[in-house]
């Protein structure tokens, strides 16, 4: 009696309005060296071309395609994606990024020799939209140093990560009372089972004038420091990181609020 197959990696991507580079970004996954994966891609209610791209990537019958009206949270879209996917491991892809083709491939072999590792993220070419200038970004790729990092910003870019479905399903996935920061708080609460890493190649292209969104600024602020406390507190951080948690929001608010001439 056979059994279905189950893929390797599912790779999960939301999409709003992407007809810009969606295209690219889906032909990225299936470019890849490793083939035995599955990509799951949810449309938040797209009122451009976006739902045609989408149409006919799906003929390729690894790609599943859904929707959700509009309104919709990325990380109540990441949770669907994530409870239909099927794979041993969860990759993500933002829609306007674009995967090298060994992507999949070393991140599969680096957490098969690494099973102490809950998350693998690695480095970006990052391309500046608004002035074509691109940069390597390059996090560090130990556990100790992540876990330093985490406590001061935001080392892992999620759009290169992979991990252990297990261990993701095994958290809850992603928490959805943190929609502006979903990403941030979900590598605190993996960083407290698993260790982390990432490697030293350059994984993705990324677009965009910077990695975070411009809206919101004050309350994504004030989720970046109830996140903190917690990793504070449940990676035994040391008392100087405490700074991290009030002080560095504060300030770094302050001057945005300065640069925009009173608007947060």
């Amino acid at each position: 009696m056979s059994t279905q197959h189950k893929p390797v990696v599912s790779v999960l991507t939301t999409v709003y309005n992407g007809q810009e580079h969606l295209a690219e970004a889906i032909q990225s996954i299936i470019n890849q060296t490793f083939t035995d994966f599955e990509f799951l891609i949810i449309d938040d209610g797209s009122d451009d071309s976006t739902p045609e791209i989408l149409a006919a990537a799906a003929e390729d019958p690894r790609i599943q395609v859904f929707s959700f009206p509009r309104t919709v949270h990325r990380a109540k879209m990441l949770n669907f994606l994530l409870r239909e996917s099927q794979g041993e491991y969860i990759a993500i892809l933002d829609a306007d990024d674009v995967a090298y083709p060994e992507r999949l491939a070393k991140q599969v072999e680096y957490l098969r020799a690494h099973p102490q590792i809950g998350l693998v993220g690695g480095a970006v070419l990052r391309i500046d939209e608004r002035s074509g200038k691109e940069s390597i970004v390059s996090p560090p790729t130990e556990d100790a140093q992540l876990r330093s990092r985490l406590m001061k910003g935001f080392p892992i870019v999620h759009s290169t990560i992979m991990a252990p479905a297990a261990v993701m399903k095994s958290i809850g996935g992603y928490n959805e009372d943190y929609f502006l920061s979903e990403d941030y708080e979900l590598y605190f609460r993996i960083a407290k089972e698993k260790q982390l890493a990432c490697l030293p190649d350059v994984l993705i292209k990324k677009r965009g004038a910077g990695f975070f969104a411009r809206e919101g600024i004050w309350k994504r602020q004030k989720l970046v420091m109830k996140i903190r406390r917690y990793g504070w507190r449940a990676l035994s951080r040391p008392l100087p990181d405490l700074y991290y948690v009030w002080g560095d929001p504060l300030v770094q608010t302050t001057y945005r609020v300065i640069k925009n001439n009173g608007r947060v």
